[in-house]
């Protein structure tokens, strides 16, 4: 037994060993202050953060040394940094990354900018050819239009913010490049999904209103965004549960994806290609329950109540 025992402390030694042997406690990842090259040798110039401050160390990644070419003073480099006896940084390791600040105005600049431009070039393509953006058929504000076209303005400005900065600060090389999470792509797609489901499903309510000879008639009184979106579809009185879940989660998910993109741009990676800022699972799920329970709400209306407002056997409005 005695010898047993042993022998399984002695394996349980030897399987440590490589793990100890692997560990390396003289390295520490750090983001530091670029502030130059030093001319005699592959010397970088940094600020580390406190306690040490400003240092003058060796670039031991001659594979880091083309990133650190592209860098100016007051970038950030993110590396693996070697340490002495006495846990001070003596040489940098390994270049992970490089950033380039950004300071709050020009970010809110260029954002403003990108989505005033987007507005106006999308309201003048719905006035040329009268396609209500928000309204729709029957003149009330469409849930499914409004989530379409807020999720998307949300994410182009924010793309083209991006591209916008990427090619002002890092320049012109930098041009594209920038991609989407799995999750971001989903909450496009869906938003795009429940917007031609909407459309669907309004369209067979119709025609199975013409059918049954059930006048498809409206709510007096013209259009308001709040009313319109959140209310139900028989009086405009009464809150939706389903129309309303969907509108809060959709600008939840627009708050949540505006604040962590505005965030991330103020540090533009210089490498290609980088990705949008990702949308958590929850919001994602939130976003994929909203939808489906404004279609399944949208589909189990009886034919002539598809639109906003709508009651079968209602006579026709003048």
């Amino acid at each position: 037994m005695k010898v047993l025992r042993a022998l399984a402390v002695v394996l349980a030694m030897l399987f440590m060993v490589p793990s100890v042997w692997a560990a390396d406690p003289a390295r520490l990842e750090l983001e530091a202050v670029f502030t130059g090259i030093a001319k005699d040798g592959p010397m970088v110039g940094v600020t580390l953060p406190a306690p040490w401050g400003a240092a003058v160390l060796k670039l031991a990644d001659p594979a880091g040394m083309n990133l650190v070419g592209l860098a100016e003073v007051g970038d950030v480099l993110r590396a693996s940094f070697t340490l002495d006896e006495h846990g001070n940084p003596v040489a940098i390791a390994q270049v992970l990354k490089l950033s380039r600040p950004v300071a709050v105005l020009p970010r809110l600049a260029v954002l403003g900018g990108s989505l005033l431009a987007l507005v106006l070039v999308m309201g003048g393509v719905s006035r040329c050819f009268g396609v209500g953006l928000l309204v729709g058929v029957d003149n009330r504000y469409s849930n499914s239009q409004f989530q379409l076209a807020t999720w998307f303005t949300t994410v182009a400005t924010i793309y083209t913010t991006a591209v916008l900065l990427r090619m002002g600060y890092l320049g012109g090389g930098y041009a594209g490049g920038v991609g989407m999470t799995a999750n971001l792509v989903a909450m496009t797609g869906l938003s795009a999904f429940s917007f031609g489901s909407a459309k669907a499903v309004a369209v067979q309510k119709a025609d199975a209103a013409v059918k049954a000879n059930v006048p498809m008639v409206g709510r007096a009184g013209a259009a308001s965004l709040v009313r319109d979106l959140v209310t139900s579809d028989e009086d405009g009185k009464q809150t939706d549960l389903g129309d309303l879940q969907m509108v809060l989660v959709t600008l939840a998910a627009v708050g949540v994806f505006v604040v962590q993109a505005f965030n991330w741009l103020g540090m533009l990676e210089v490498a290609t290609p980088v990705t949008l800022p990702d949308v958590d699972t929850t919001l994602l799920a939130g976003f994929g329950i909203g939808q489906g329970a404004y279609l399944a709400k949208k589909a189990a209306a009886p034919p002539g109540a598809g639109a906003k407002g709508v009651t079968p056997g209602q006579p026709s409005m003048p």
